[in-house]
């Protein structure tokens, strides 16, 4: 399951992400996007209970100065045409 997490602080590394994500489950993934001043990334753990329990536990935590905003990320389904 993936999480979408806005409100990332450019200081932010993927490893300070895996780190973070780790205490509640496998990552699988890390994923910085930033777009001008605006940062994010995608994380990707090992099942859908972790995932929820990173949200749940990290959602509005403090991160280099920024409250992470957590999501889930809509899952891209690519259809063949």
């Amino acid at each position: 399951m993936t999480l979408y997490i806005r409100n990332l602080s450019p200081s932010a590394t993927a490893d300070d992400l895996s780190l973070l994500f780790h205490q509640f489950g496998k990552v699988r993934r890390v994923h910085l996007a930033a777009n001008g001043a605006y940062h994010a990334a995608f994380v990707t753990m090992n099942s859908r209970d972790e995932a929820d329990s990173a949200r749940h536990f990290l959602n509005g935590k403090d991160l280099k100065g920024q409250p992470l905003e957590i999501v889930n990320a809509p899952e891209f389904r690519h259809s063949a045409n």
